[in-house]
Order: structure tokens, then C-alpha cells, then sequence
């Protein structure tokens, strides 16, 4: 059986080598998209920006409400999750390869928040593209069999803060 501790650590690699191709590829999809959004932003309300357009999309994503307990707040359970950088963004020695991890979401974090931390949120290297700041999302979908599987599908939002 595999530990829920275990499944938290699984790798999501954040997309650096042709880059063009799987961007291309996202928008083909409609999983990327570019906003001008002002950094006092809450990242709540730019999430729940995309799941709208996400929906409005000519591939008609729907998400699913998550069951909650009654205590916990709709932030708490929105159906796509933050992705921070995992060692501050550096490259990991073995592939080369920059990796995310799911991250806590507080009602009140702003996008100028996210933008000034640069251990989690604002590695130059990996989170600018043509002078827009990125931030990564995924959906989380869990499915119960003999054990738990978690697959990470990535989103990826390239913003420019005006």
C-alpha cells in the first residue's frame, strides 16, 4: 500500500527544455493562458479566473467539488492547487530537472507575495518567460483501487503584473 506521506513527495517536473514546443502544446490545449492581472491580486481569485476560462474553453473542463468537511474553507479545497519550487528552483543534480510541489494557499496571498518569494514562488531562471512572471498549477485526481494514485495534470498561468 502506498503511504498518503509518500504521494505528497511524488516529482512534478516543471517544463525547461523546449519550452516553445510545450507551451505550444498547452495552448493547443487550453491549459496555458496569459493574463495582465495587478500584483495585489489574491491568487484565489486569479485560480478562480482560470478555472472560468478553463470552462469556457472549447475543451469544456470540469472540475469537481471536492467533499470537504464542513470547517474547511473554499479556498482550502479549490480544485487546482498552487505548485512552489522544490530547492528554491535549482536543478536537480542527476536529470538536470527543476521540480514543483503542491503548496499551502491562504485566502489573502497575494500575486506580489508569491512574485517576492523567491525560495517557493520567484526564481528568475525558471519563473520568467519573455519578461512575465509564471506560476504553475495542477489538478489533483485521486483514484481508489487497492492503493491510492495521484496523478498531477500541470497548468501552467504566465502573467504580467501591471
Amino acid at each position: 500500500m502506498v503511504s498518503q506521506e509518500n504521494l505528497h513527495d511524488d516529482d512534478i517536473i516543471l517544463y525547461r527544455f523546449l519550452r516553445d514546443s510545450f507551451n505550444r502544446f498547452l495552448l493547443d490545449h487550453h491549459l496555458l493562458y496569459h493574463y495582465d492581472v495587478h500584483p495585489t491580486s489574491p491568487v484565489v481569485d486569479v485560480i478562480s479566473r482560470i478555472m472560468d476560462d478553463m470552462s469556457r474553453s472549447d475543451s469544456s473542463y470540469r472540475f469537481s467539488s471536492p467533499s470537504r468537511a464542513l470547517s474547511w474553507m473554499s479556498h482550502e479545497t479549490l480544485p487546482l492547487e498552487l505548485l512552489g519550487l522544490v530547492n528554491k528552483g535549482s536543478p536537480r543534480g542527476s536529470d538536470n530537472q527543476v521540480r514543483l510541489r503542491r503548496m499551502p494557499l491562504n485566502a489573502s496571498t497575494t500575486l506580489q507575495a508569491l512574485a517576492s518569494d523567491r525560495s517557493n514562488y520567484a526564481n528568475p531562471n525558471v519563473c520568467i518567460e519573455d519578461d512575465r512572471y509564471v506560476i504553475n498549477l495542477s489538478e489533483c485526481i485521486r483514484q481508489y483501487k487497492s492503493a491510492v494514485l495521484i496523478a498531477f495534470q500541470l497548468f501552467v498561468i504566465i502573467l504580467c503584473l501591471v
